[in-house]
């Protein structure tokens, strides 16, 4: 058995999509939504790492490896998103130019 996290009471999860539980922990870092994906698709990751690796240590690994690539991984797809974006116009007030806070909503949808 691989490990699994001791997780409360999570029944509202269970009815959430991974998006929506990816997203709570991107921008709200509900711990609880990134434990409820590791207990969902851990089994399935580790089969797949131990097929090509042929070594249960070494698939144990790749296996915490990519669960803590996840941030990274949105991150870069963030910063990828908005580089191709078009050109940004600079805030202004009275003419000159000013740093403008907003929120850009980025949704991440499978294929």
């Amino acid at each position: 058995m691989f490990i699994k996290f001791k997780t409360g009471n999570n029944r509202h999860h269970n009815q959430l999509s991974d998006e929506t539980l990816v997203n709570r922990y991107k921008h709200k870092k509900e711990n609880s939504s990134i434990e409820e994906l590791f207990n969902l698709y851990t089994h399935l990751i580790y089969g797949v790492c131990l097929k090509y690796l042929k070594d249960r240590e070494q698939a144990k690994d790749a296996v915490m490896e990519i669960f803590r690539s996840i941030d990274l991984v949105i991150d870069k797809e963030i910063v990828r998103v908005i580089q191709s974006s078009s050109p940004w116009i600079p805030g202004k007030q009275c003419g000159r130019k000013v740093n403008v806070s907003f929120s850009l909503p980025i949704i991440f949808q499978q294929k």
